[in-house]
């Protein structure tokens, strides 16, 4: 091998070639290659129906919910509460194509019928007993049925299987008003026309109906029972001949409405048949304030069953409040009654949702081998737990599901068996329960990131768990990995009784301790100390609260004296109308109000139009004034305007005539990112219009557009190079680095995006490949939303998907300029310069001869002009430069050509 190539191949690996990067790359210390997907989020299991086997198997259906899909699922359980492997493979079925199930049917040939759906149509799903799709069933093993027409909202109830193997399908329809609707459908799911009008029936028989269950009676006739609003709420009951018309042999109009004297409030469970065509249902109401149980027997023409405790009416007081969800009722083998519903218990001053049951005796009476006094309630968590069905064990006894919380974050389906005396079956497992979690991702979405002066990363957004968005605030290391030391292994999760505070902001104090603020209705401010834990020290125990018509926070600003500024919007009625005004509110330290600040420590500026007037980001001068940027509504939509405020929150009319300035274009348009450089000069970034496309506008201090930057003070960037902005970073030249999303493909596949512009307003082509850089985090949707820049190293923080169908927090690390090694050379001893260089690159007096190699020692033809050697032919790339110098001594040197 050539002596002059063996030298430069050794020299390349002695100075460490590979720790040189280029402008874009991203830096495979950091994370996964330098991309970080953090999945937060679980999805929700909701288990609605219960069903058991002739062979002792037990088969569960719900709904599945990871907020961006709702699913069916059915699961199944062997004997011993162990999963049924042998069900679909894995013990579990996902119906994609239904929004979950709500009702579960064993047929007598061991087929499962599944009910579910949404307003987008009613679907019935036919599974085989080993899980997989009965194909002879509708198309493909289920059947949809949609609205009838565009008007009509229709949704499932509940279904009956007819003795021949026909299906009843009660289902909520809304064209003009709250009604309901059956259908009939044949035992291979066609409709069945010969019922009704087209085999349907829509019924109107009051105001509006709530419907809750059907039952059909062994000669066919379908009853359907619920609450009809109108003046005043009432249970109701509907009788159907087989051929789906009103039955006026029931109470002669063929319904029933029930009104209970001296009563508040009635929730109906469902309703059931017996073999001699009376029928039951339960109701709960408040009797002189007192929670009790109505359990109500009707004779085949809808009188009550004056055999049944007297008067048709067995009452029961229930053990405490009621929570929503309807009870379940069931005639048992022995003729006896069994009811479930929830009510609640007091646990250091909050009340949790429990399963109660209450046994009645065939005529009515509390059933007293039953715990003693005909009912008993069930604790399965320290928190909440809810009742789904229940059904008899192939030993008699009853077993019952539901799901309990584990932690206000985390839930787990749960199956119960009970002895005949009403105690925990503890030969079923070794508690008389048995939980079930499966694990799977749920949306995450990252609104915030902050970079801590020690390089670790603080994020915050929301993540979805036991059903509803949570706040969550998360921190990493300074290499991608998360921080245990911060909160629970490096995750906090925040909960709120709101069930949704987004949150939207954060900032970090010099002592470490981090200011969250959230909020979507109401909002708040939290303080953490440094590991995470609530800093009880502010506010009220940590937060400050805005329960009046601070309805969202949408930037924080820390000021040098540790007060705190938070701009937002406040929204308030005025008649029947909603009003959004401008909001800017000063904080102490403490977290009290500042009353040196607006009235009261805040500042409300007259509302214009009543109609978006927002505020979405601030920055504190260095004179003490304050730049606001907002939104005001322009007649059709919004437009962008920036306001300066003196340091007592009133508006500074010396900012350009009368303390604001306003852009934009005829759709909606809003500030995401708002600069205030060293000079005076203003720059906000915004997204304009109904494609979000990318603004960056520039003002003088006075106020007026700064004609310096693209001319006008305004460049566009265009629709195809980024979308959807979310930062700007300005750096000490002046130069601005915008990041949002941009597709690469089509509008389903987003990367994130970053370009570069210079001071002037001119697009920087030396960043990355021609100013803009995309990086593709997971072939899905992925959007930055915040850039967090330190050194020659940017972080970018967003949203990436698609985990399991759902979005995570995402983090990418990359280079801003080109890094050589700290062993390339000693900047104060260079041979040549500049380096990067463009055009040519000149050498100094002491080089008497320069040779120009590839990396992989190829030699490059060079020109050489005196002391200039061109470059301008060189593709962009590093290169080594093999010096000689008038001692006769030589060195290698790298060279990074960049045009």
């Amino acid at each position: 091998m050539n002596k002059k190539i063996t030298f430069l191949l050794s020299f390349l690996f002695s100075v460490g070639l590979s720790s040189a990067q280029n402008s874009g790359d991203l830096d495979v210390t950091f994370g996964n290659n330098g991309k970080i997907l953090t999945d937060i989020g679980q999805a929700d299991f909701t288990i609605t129906s219960q069903a058991t086997q002739t062979d002792g198997k037990i088969v569960l259906a719900g709904r599945f919910n990871n907020f961006n899909h709702v699913y069916g699922f059915i699961i199944r359980v062997n004997t011993d509460g162990t999963l049924d492997t042998t069900f679909n493979g894995t013990g579990r079925v996902l119906n994609e194509s239904v929004a979950g199930f709500q009702k579960l049917i064993l047929q007598p040939d061991g087929k499962i019928l599944v009910g579910g759906g949404d307003s987008s149509g009613v679907a019935v799903a036919r599974y085989l007993t080993n899980g997989t799709s009965d194909t002879s069933f509708g198309i493909n093993g289920q059947i949809i049925t949609d609205t009838e027409n565009n008007s009509s909202i229709v949704y499932f109830v509940d279904f009956a299987q007819q003795a021949d193997g026909k299906i009843i399908v009660l289902s909520y329809y809304n064209a003009n008003q709250q009604d309901y609707r059956l259908t009939r459908l044949n035992t291979n799911g066609t409709i069945d026309t010969s019922f009704g009008t087209n085999g349907a029936t829509i019924s109107n028989i009051g105001a509006a109906e709530i419907t809750n269950s059907i039952a059909i009676l062994s000669n066919d006739k379908i009853v359907v029972n619920g609450v009809n609003i109108g003046t005043d709420t009432q249970a109701f009951v509907a009788k159907y001949t087989a051929s789906g018309l009103l039955d006026t042999t029931f109470n002669t109009t063929g319904f029933r409405l029930f009104t209970f004297t001296g009563t508040v409030g009635t929730r109906p469970s469902n309703i059931i048949a017996q073999a001699d065509g009376k029928l039951l249902f339960a109701n709960e109401v408040y009797s002189n304030s007192l929670p009790r149980v109505y359990l109500i027997r009707l004779t085949v023409n809808g009188n009550y069953d004056t055999t049944f405790d007297s008067d048709g009416i067995a009452i029961a007081n229930a053990p405490d409040d009621f929570f929503s969800n309807r009870g379940i009722l069931k005639l048992l083998p022995t003729g006896k009654y069994m009811y479930f519903t929830e009510t609640s218990i007091t646990l250091n001053t909050i009340s949790y949702r429990k399963v109660t049951a209450f046994r009645f005796n065939s005529n009515g009476s509390a059933d007293a081998t039953f715990d003693n006094d005909g009912q008993t309630v069930y604790t399965l968590s320290n928190l909440n737990d809810n009742i789904a069905d229940f059904s008899i064990a192939n030993d008699g006894n009853l077993v019952f599901s539901g799901n309990a919380d584990l932690s206000f974050f985390q839930d787990r389906i749960y199956l119960c068996k009970i002895n005949g005396n009403g105690s925990l079956n503890t030969g079923f497992s070794t508690d008389g329960k048995v939980e079930f979690f499966f694990p799977y991702s749920a949306y995450d979405e990252l609104n915030v990131a902050k970079l801590q002066s020690d390089g670790k990363i603080v994020v915050a957004g929301v993540a979805f768990f036991n059903d509803e968005l949570r706040s969550v605030v998360l921190r990493y290391n300074a290499d991608g990995t998360l921080d245990t030391s911060f909160a629970d292994n490096g995750i906090l999760r925040v909960f709120n009784q709101a069930p949704y505070y987004n949150i939207t902001d954060i900032e970090i104090l010099p002592n470490g301790k981090i200011i969250v603020a959230a909020g979507d209705v109401y909002s708040y401010v939290l303080q953490l100390n440094p590991n995470g834990t609530v800093d009880t020290s502010f506010g009220t125990n940590g937060f400050v609260l805005f329960t009046d018509n601070f309805t969202k926070i949408n930037d924080i600003e820390v000021l040098s004296n540790g007060k705190i500024l938070l701009a937002g919007t406040e929204i308030y009625t005025i008649g029947s109308s909603f009003t959004e005004n401008y909001k800017l509110t000063r904080l102490n330290v403490n977290g009290s109000f500042d009353n040196t600040f607006g009235t009261g420590g805040t500042s409300n500026l007259p509302s214009t139009t009543q109609e978006q007037e927002n505020l979405f980001k601030i920055k504190a001068l260095a004179s003490g004034k304050i730049i606001a940027a907002g939104t005001i509504f322009n007649g059709n939509d919004a437009d962008v305007i920036v306001f300066r405020y003196n340091s007592n929150g009133t508006l500074d009319t010396t900012f350009n005539g009368n303390g604001s300035a306003t852009f934009g274009g005829p759709e909606y348009d809003y500030p995401v990112a708002l600069l205030a450089s060293p000079n005076g000069k203003i720059t906000v970034c915004s997204s304009i219009g109904e494609n979000e496309e990318a603004l960056i506008t520039r003002f003088n201090s006075n106020g007026e557009f700064d004609t310096t930057f693209a001319g006008d003070g305004n460049l566009p960037l265009a629709i195809q190079t980024i979308r959807f902005p979310r930062d700007l970073h300005e750096d000490a030249n002046g130069k601005l680095m915008i990041s949002g999303s941009s597709s690469q493909t089509n509008d389903a596949d987003f990367d994130f995006t970053v370009m570069r512009v210079n001071s002037n307003g001119v697009l920087d082509i030396a960043f990355a490949q021609g100013s803009k850089l995309a990086i593709d985090i997971n072939n899905a949707a992925d959007g930055i939303v915040r850039l967090l820049v330190s050194g020659n190293t940017a972080i970018a923080a967003g949203i990436g998907g698609e985990t399991q169908g759902t979005t995570d927090f995402a983090l990418a690390k990359f280079f801003i300029d080109t890094v050589l090694s700290t062993s390339d050379f000693d900047k104060n001893k260079t041979s040549f310069y500049p380096n990067p260089a463009s055009n040519s690159i000149s050498l100094n007096e002491e080089v008497t001869k320069a040779e120009i190699f590839t990396i992989d020692g190829k030699s490059v033809p060079t020109k050489m002009n005196g002391n200039q050697i061109d470059v301008n032919q060189l593709p962009n790339g590093i290169y080594l430069v093999n010096l000689t110098f008038a001692n006769n001594e030589t060195k290698t040197e790298k060279l990074i050509v960049r045009h």
